[in-house]
């Protein structure tokens, strides 16, 4: 499963070795001024074109999806709650990613960026 790590200034998707096999990519480093929002999303909702990547039907969903405007990274399970964190001027304009806790990584990343702006002032 992968792991979010959110820095002082940046969120980090740490994708494990399966994963990055699956999605034919590395971790993703996106800093905290390209987040517009980061919500839970109770079930797996993602629709487009998978490429590069791979979907086990029921089992999991990594890599990228790509739809007519927006192109997501991906690393779910169905059935099982993930982050969604929507970006703005980055490579992807969704990271969908399922952990453990989404609402605790959620409200982390909330915090992050409460305090990115309040030192930006």
């Amino acid at each position: 499963m992968a792991q979010i790590r959110v820095l002082e200034h940046e969120i980090v998707i740490e994708l494990g070795l399966a994963e990055r096999i699956a999605a034919l990519r590395g971790n993703v480093r996106v800093p905290l001024a390209s987040v517009i929002s980061a919500e839970v999303m109770p079930t797996l909702a993602v629709t487009g074109i998978r490429a590069p990547g791979i979907w086990v039907p029921g089992l999991s969903k990594i890599g990228t999806w790509r739809s007519l405007h927006e192109r997501s990274l991906v690393l779910a399970r169905p059935g099982a709650p993930a982050l969604q964190i929507r970006l703005k001027g980055e490579t992807f304009d969704n990271l969908i990613v399922a952990v453990s806790d989404p609402y605790s990584k959620r409200e982390a990343i909330r915090r992050a960026i409460a305090h990115s702006y309040a030192h930006r002032s």
